[in-house]
């Protein structure tokens, strides 16, 4: 439930924030993926070895909030978008 609920509000986040301004639309796709990857990070310490077990609801949303990460550009390659436009 929580992992899908977690997905699903980055997912939202980005969708709003396209809608409004696409340099929005960059700082939120940073600040909501780095949030659900540290949350992620966090759990998977705590499970221990049962955070990496395949099949488990921790690793297949430590794979799902990663491939957030990479869709549309790495988290470095949004930095450095975000900071262009804010030189602008």
């Amino acid at each position: 439930m929580a992992a899908g609920t977690i997905i699903s509000g980055v997912k939202a986040s980005i969708a709003l924030a396209v809608a409004v301004s696409p340099s929005l639309a960059e700082s939120t796709k940073f600040y909501a993926t780095e949030m659900a990857q540290r949350v992620i990070d966090q759990a998977v310490q705590i499970l221990g070895g049962l955070g990496v077990t395949k099949g488990d609801p921790a690793e297949r949303l430590y794979r799902e909030v990663r491939a957030l990460r990479i869709y549309e550009g790495s988290s470095k390659i949004q930095k450095l978008i975000i900071g262009n436009q804010l030189l602008r």
